[in-house]
């Protein structure tokens, strides 16, 4: 809960200013949707190539915040950005703190455009793995999201989405993991190439203007 109030505590203010000086204006010109976004995101794995013991990253709690921006009367280009505390776990290290930043683009396309909207979810771009220990150096990766949900209105200004996604951090072959950023080449991890999947669930509460 500090997470939350410490980075989305502006949030309230900036949507009602938003919604005021739009308050005036009808379905057909609310193009923009806001949404504040709290979840869980399950799984994660690196997997060492020379070892194959396994880092695996606690199921954790997340908060995150969206922009839709309406490109028609079924479909929207999307900005994510999602941020995720957690700890890693692996048979031989200790427990390390990390904190995985999402921020990707892509679109949404919805099966209807009444009150209640199913829809299909894509996105592309970055995902950053800060270390808790500042002498490990942050690893960066390109990640992907397929998913979908369901958006529900109440009214013109505001509603409630439920949206679950499959996201992916692309691992190159030959990365290395949590590497001491000086004084050495030790890694945490050396990891084998593939996907670091995770499976993540967002409650959110939207407004349109």
């Amino acid at each position: 809960m500090k997470l939350i109030s410490r980075q989305f505590a502006w949030v309230p203010g900036a949507v009602t200013c938003l919604l005021a000086v739009q308050s005036s204006a009808d379905d057909s010109t609310r193009r923009i949707e806001l949404t504040s976004l709290l979840g869980y995101v399950a799984g994660g794995t690196f997997e060492d190539r020379f070892t194959e013991d396994e880092l695996k990253l606690d199921d954790s709690a997340a908060i995150g915040f969206q922009v839709n921006i309406r490109a028609d009367s079924q479909s929207t280009w999307e900005i994510q950005y999602a941020s995720q505390d957690t700890k890693t776990s692996t048979p031989t290290l200790p427990s390390l703190d990390v904190t995985i930043r999402k921020l990707e683009v892509g679109g949404t396309y919805e099966t209807s455009s009444q009150a209640v909207r199913p829809y299909a979810a894509a996105t592309v771009g970055i995902s950053q793995f800060e270390p808790g220990d500042s002498t490990l150096e942050d690893d960066t990766y390109f990640s992907f999201s397929l998913g979908g949900g369901v958006k529900f209105f109440t009214d013109r200004k505001f509603g409630l989405t439920l949206d679950a996604r499959w996201v992916a951090a692309v691992v190159d072959e030959d990365t290395d993991v949590f590497c001491v950023s000086s004084g050495g080449l030790t890694c945490l991890v050396q990891a084998d190439a593939g996907l670091a999947s995770q499976f993540r669930i967002f409650v959110g509460l939207n407004a349109r203007f």
